[in-house]
């Protein structure tokens, strides 16, 4: 599958979640790291973006809808998600921690399931 087609899929993805009313994170805006902040903004897509919206988060090789989200603490949530993978045709089940900025900053980290660090996003412009 095509970066073109991913992403085509991600715009369907993201609109059947607000159309089923799928489950939301918590956040209001849209999130990401400089080139996931630049690809919400224009549709440029770069290798090293990722991105966080109430209803799912992307990156340039994996978009993931949140199927339910739950509070893990004050700051954590855990999410279940269907994703899509770039270059492939079938759906995986993912689960994620995300984790609110213990500083106060209006900022999530995404950890993948086996706790890797899959990045920090800020609030976009």
């Amino acid at each position: 599958m095509n970066r073109l087609k991913l992403f085509g899929l991600l715009a369907l993805l993201l609109s059947q979640a607000v159309e089923t009313s799928a489950a939301t994170l918590d956040i209001i805006g849209k999130y990401g790291n400089a080139a996931g902040c630049k690809f919400m903004a224009t549709s440029e897509i770069a290798e090293d973006m990722t991105f966080l919206t109430p209803e799912g988060w992307g990156s340039y090789a994996m978009l993931c809808r949140f199927v339910e989200v739950t509070p893990a603490g004050d700051l954590t949530r855990v999410a279940t998600t269907i994703c899509a993978h770039e270059g492939e045709e079938t759906q995986t089940i993912d689960m994620l921690r995300l984790e609110k900025d213990p500083n106060g900053a209006d900022a999530w980290t995404i950890y993948n399931s086996a706790g890797d660090d899959w990045g920090k996003v800020s609030r976009c412009p």
